[in-house]
């Protein structure tokens, strides 16, 4: 986990021409199934969340509570809607 976290994450992608390690997280987390995982922002450790809308089923939903800017297309992603996001 700590590799995700590392802020030279660029150095070692950009010397090899590989992907970065949270790039190759993404890719797993979407192959398993996995609706959406949250990591602390590089900025401030502040919560942050990675939605993987192809996933979302069932009763599942995410929706946005708070006040949003007026060209805020989508408010939430359900089954229903999650092939148009």
């Amino acid at each position: 986990m700590t590799i995700m976290l590392d802020p030279n994450w660029r150095q070692w992608p950009s010397l090899f021409g590989v992907p970065n390690s949270s790039q190759i997280f993404g890719q797993l987390a979407v192959e398993a199934g996995i609706e959406g995982v949250i990591y602390p922002s590089k900025f401030n450790e502040r919560p942050n969340v990675a939605i993987y809308p192809k996933n979302i089923g069932g009763d599942s939903f995410v929706e946005l509570a708070d006040a949003v800017a007026p060209e805020t297309k989508v408010r939430r992603i359900d089954a229903m809607n999650k092939d148009s996001v």
